[in-house]
């Protein structure tokens, strides 16, 4: 679960809290195979978390870091 590189599971900032259900499949991103896509080469994952263990740590992050919470697949769509 844990990336000893990382402190959070997921990024907080500038107000918005980015939250990953992670890749649609252990070896493929995404439904498209975009030659310009940067999850191809060195992408670094988020956290792999149930949707109860994210609820559980958003609630303990301070309200006053985020207005806004994200919420996709490890790429930017959820085209499937």
């Amino acid at each position: 679960m844990a990336d000893a590189s990382r402190v959070r599971p997921f990024e907080i900032f500038e107000q918005r809290i980015m939250l990953s259900l992670g890749p649609l499949h252990a070896n493929r991103y995404c439904t498209y195979n975009c030659p310009f896509c940067y999850v191809h080469v060195d992408y670094d994952s988020y956290w792999s978390m149930t949707p109860q263990q994210i609820s559980a740590w958003v609630s303990r992050q301070d309200p006053r870091e985020f207005d806004i919470i994200y919420i996709s697949g490890d790429t930017d769509s959820f085209a499937p």
